[in-house]
């Protein structure tokens, strides 16, 4: 037989082994010191636990079941939920409306400088990108404008 294992030998100090298999581990334990040591080990503790005496405490069954059926941090959060779910609704219908209108708005011819002083500015700037792209085609606009040549630098 192999060496017992910790389960059998927890049984058998429990006394929950059957008769058959309680007499095979008796046999093995009389042939092999180390589970007999182990056994002795394991007897030890069980021993140990069974004086162990818990005193129990006041039942908290009640205060349990009492906090489990009164929820006050839902009945407190019922405002803050109601006001973020309206702040979503608003931003999700803001968002829909403004990619519905969103062609719409793009075939609209862009309002020219008003001053001539303004339009040489943007020139001298190299704004005159900006004139042509929509508000979020702003950064890739700017990122064309660095390719510029020389001669349309100057």
């Amino acid at each position: 037989m192999d060496h017992a294992t910790d389960i059998e030998l927890i049984e058998l100090v429990a006394g929950r082994l059957t008769a058959d298999r309680q007499a095979a581990v008796a046999a093995h334990l009389a042939a092999c010191p180390e589970c007999a040591r182990r056994r002795d080990a394991i007897r030890a503790t069980w021993d140990a636990l069974g004086d162990w005496q818990v005193a129990p405490g006041r039942d908290l069954a009640p205060a349990i079941l009492a906090a489990a059926q009164a929820p006050a941090w839902r009945e407190r959060a019922k405002p803050f939920l109601r006001v973020a779910a309206s702040v979503l609704i608003a931003i999700g219908v803001g968002h829909a409306a403004g990619r519905w209108a969103w062609p719409a708005l793009q075939g609209q011819s862009r309002p020219e400088p008003v001053a001539a002083e303004e339009q040489e500015a943007a020139q001298s700037l190299s704004l005159g990108v900006l004139e042509q792209v929509s508000p979020t085609g702003i950064p890739e606009a700017l990122l064309g404008a660095d390719e510029l040549t020389d001669e349309e630098a100057t």
